[in-house]
């Protein structure tokens, strides 16, 4: 006898199948999607280190704070929503971070996965991207270093703008 069509042991075979395809592919998206968003955040603020190094340049010395950078309370530009300007407390005179706060998909408001970190070094001004969790910014609204540029997970440094 001549048999048409799949049993149902094929079937569910196939469905389960799709189904850990799907269980696998959906996360490694969005994890993929949410680096995509900070780095984009990233490229957003680094427009702003050109601020700090001409204030550097000026004045000789690092900002005290956002002020006087001139930086706005919201940035509102894409996923960034603010960035602010603060000195280190174990060395105000050598070192700061532009904290960088975003709205990420699907996280929400808030978050502050990444931290630009000036640091002045033989009369230059060296940059660097730091995980803000590491330097202890909020803590419950940043990101684990996955989903971070690998410039920022390798603590990368540059002579900056």
């Amino acid at each position: 006898m001549y048999r048409q069509g799949f049993s149902i042991t094929e079937i569910l075979v196939a469905v389960a199948v799709v189904g850990v395809t799907i269980g696998i592919a959906i996360p490694l998206w969005q994890a993929a999607e949410l680096r995509k968003q900070v780095d984009n955040g990233l490229a957003q603020a680094e427009g702003r280190l050109v601020d700090v190094a001409h204030f550097y340049r000026d004045r000789g010395r690092l900002p005290r704070h956002s002020g006087e950078l001139g930086l706005v309370e919201r940035v509102n530009d894409h996923a960034v929503e603010y960035l602010s300007w603060r000195r280190s407390s174990e060395d105000p005179e050598r070192v700061g971070y532009l904290d960088v706060q975003m709205t990420l998909q699907p996280l929400g408001a808030g978050m502050t996965p990444i931290a630009l970190e000036a640091r002045v070094a033989d009369g230059q001004l060296r940059w660097r991207c730091v995980s803000a969790r590491r330097l202890g910014v909020a803590p419950d609204l940043s990101l684990s270093d996955f989903y971070l540029p690998s410039r920022c997970r390798q603590g990368g440094e540059s002579t900056g703008p």
